[in-house]
């Protein structure tokens, strides 16, 4: 089963238990995604995991990638310190929300970080 959460249905909500902490929570307890490996619409992870692991990982950009990657959003780190400068409670759920807005239709974490390596190979990156 491995980190494939428990998903029940309860009165018409659903509710989803995170593999990490074993809390069952409302869809609202996760950040969402489009992902194709997540029909229902949430990664695994519930939000104070993902902020727990963030957090734990020193705020470390690469675990943030990471989740970017999981939920196939493009990590753009201004936008990222942006979030998390305003509000570190809840920031990668909101940061996807973001993401996923009809301004981003079509752009995965795929196509931006093949955007970023190819600038990074024309030496067009600024510190």
């Amino acid at each position: 089963m491995g980190l494939q959460p428990n998903i029940k249905r309860k009165k018409g909500f659903m509710l989803k238990t995170c593999p990490r902490c074993n809390g069952s929570f409302g869809e609202e307890g996760f950040a969402p995604t489009k992902s194709l490996f997540y029909p229902d619409g949430v990664i695994p992870l519930c939000n104070d995991c993902v902020d727990r692991a963030i957090e734990e990982n020193g705020g470390n950009w690469s675990i943030v990638d990471k989740f970017c990657q999981w939920a196939d959003i493009p990590f753009v780190p201004k936008e990222w310190v942006k979030l998390y400068d305003m509000n570190p409670v809840n920031t990668f759920k909101r940061y996807a929300e973001m993401f996923l807005s009809s301004e981003y239709d079509g752009i995965g974490w795929s196509d931006y970080f093949e955007a970023f390596r190819t600038l990074r190979e024309q030496q067009k990156l600024e510190e």
